[in-house]
């Protein structure tokens, strides 16, 4: 055993008789113990493993579904890895297989989706399930299995909270309406002040709750007062250093980008004036850290989706489109530059364009004449045909509007009217004439002559002829 990092030695070799503790070399200083007061020698640090290192999750909330939980039971899986650094990717059909061949029931249909790099969800129809899967020693070696915080608990901002009290204190006087859960963290939001020219932060009367489950309370007691819970919406948080957003400076680990033109520097060696500045998350011409930049704008809306919906990032930044730029917004910042005559030399440049840089032109095409209309209704034309247009005159028109008719027309009435009495003349004389055989029906009223001399006749009756079967 040694004694420095008490540890069991192992030889490695039979001649050299080397060992494996980190302190074989410094055994070879220390004085032997049998001295009253040994030499105290400072042993280098142990270098360990990280690949062996077990993964220790600490949630806020609970780690396992109740049945007073709403369905859909999602959980989260992520691939272990070496280092955050590591460019490992889980992808969702790949760990799709790994369910079936551990025989992983009651998983809702589609369900299982990519929400990061290296990470999926997938979501059960019942909470012993989604429990037990958890529970699975075979995704415990190479997974980390757990259940997302906003699934099982929520955040609202309380008012009106003494300052003299601790956390402590709050969660043991607060009391939640019937059918809230309980409080389970208490969290006091402070203010930052300057006091000769250093910064402090100092205690408000303003805390963040997180509620046990799903349900968040419009109201809480507190020693038999009431007071009114607000949803907690988490803050945009963005990256001075890379002016991502997400993380702070201290947590970055990508390259520094200048927040003033985007380039590949840091933005307090940047001489960019003011005519010159383009922000590296959107391509205006404003800083990157500008609040009023359209993408500062998308990543609040995200957090208010992220609070509202209880989803999470990669779902809440599907609901809001990123943000694009406008041709005419591209050309006027960087102007193309293009050859006047593409030469033999160029056309390899002109045929294979770079395929990191891409312009999108909006085509705006000349508008449609409209189709010619028909000539319409015209009015003028439409009273000459009336005036030209003499309606016929109705029966006894000539007579009663003689003053209108014209002499051509007094001619022509005139011979109607001459026609007309020829034919009385002429069916009077007829009536006492003998008329032809044929004509029945005259015989029938015709009264017997002799010698032209009316008589007295009788009216014989006529019959109709009787239908022969």
């Amino acid at each position: 055993m040694c004694k420095h990092c008490n540890k069991k030695r192992r030889k490695h070799g039979k001649i050299n008789r080397e060992h494996d503790c980190a302190c074989s070399q410094a055994d070879a200083i220390v004085e032997p113990s049998t001295q009253s007061a040994p030499q105290i020698v400072p042993t280098p640090p142990q270098q360990t493993d990280t690949s062996k290192t077990p993964y220790t999750y600490n949630p806020v909330g609970r780690s396992t579904y109740n049945k007073t939980d709403a369905a859909p039971f999602i959980v989260h899986i992520q691939k272990i890895t070496e280092s955050d650094s590591s460019n490992s990717i889980l992808h969702p059909v790949s760990f799709g297989r790994v369910l079936k061949q551990n025989n992983v029931k009651n998983i809702i249909n589609g369900s299982l989706k990519k929400i990061g790099r290296n990470k999926v969800s997938v979501s059960f129809s019942e909470f012993e399930d989604a429990n037990l899967f958890m529970e699975n020693l075979a995704l415990k070696e190479k997974y980390k299995v757990f259940i997302p915080t906003f699934n099982v608990t929520r955040m609202g901002v309380i008012k009106g909270v003494p300052l003299d009290w601790t956390e402590e204190d709050i969660i043991k006087d607060m009391s939640t309406p019937i059918g809230c859960g309980k409080i389970i963290k208490i969290r006091r939001m402070k203010r930052k002040v300057f006091n000769d020219g250093k910064a402090s932060h100092i205690n408000t009367g303003t805390v963040v709750a997180t509620f046990d489950g799903q349900v968040l309370p419009k109201r809480i007691f507190m020693c038999y007062s009431s007071l009114s819970v607000e949803l907690y919406i988490f803050p945009t948080v963005q990256c001075f250093n890379c002016c991502r957003f997400g993380h702070v400076k201290d947590q970055c680990r990508s390259l520094p980008r200048c927040f003033k033109c985007g380039g590949k520097h840091s933005g307090s060696t940047c001489s960019a004036e003011e005519g010159d500045f383009q922000c590296c998350s959107c391509g205006g011409s404003h800083f990157a850290t500008n609040k009023k930049c359209p993408e500062f704008e998308r990543q609040r809306a995200i957090k208010l989706s992220m609070a509202q919906s209880c989803i999470s990032y990669a779902e809440a930044s599907k609901i809001h489109p990123q943000v694009t730029r406008l041709f005419s917004e591209v050309v006027s910042s960087k102007p193309i530059s293009t050859p006047f005559m593409a030469t033999n030399n160029d056309l390899s440049f002109v045929n294979n364009p770079s395929s990191s840089t891409s312009y999108k032109k909006t085509v705006y095409l000349k508008p449609k004449s409209p189709p010619t209309i028909a000539k319409g209704y015209d009015r003028k034309a439409h009273n000459e045909i009336i005036q030209e247009h003499v309606e016929s005159s109705p029966n006894g028109g000539v007579i009663k509007h003689r003053e209108n008719i014209t002499i051509s027309e007094q001619s022509t009435a005139s011979t109607i009217e001459e026609l007309i009495k020829m034919l009385t003349t002429y069916l009077t004389q007829c009536k006492y004439k003998n008329t032809p055989s044929n004509d029945d029906h005259t015989n029938m009223h015709k009264p017997s002559t002799n010698n032209g001399s009316p008589q007295s006749a009788t009216n014989d009756s006529v019959e109709l002829p009787k239908y022969k079967k």
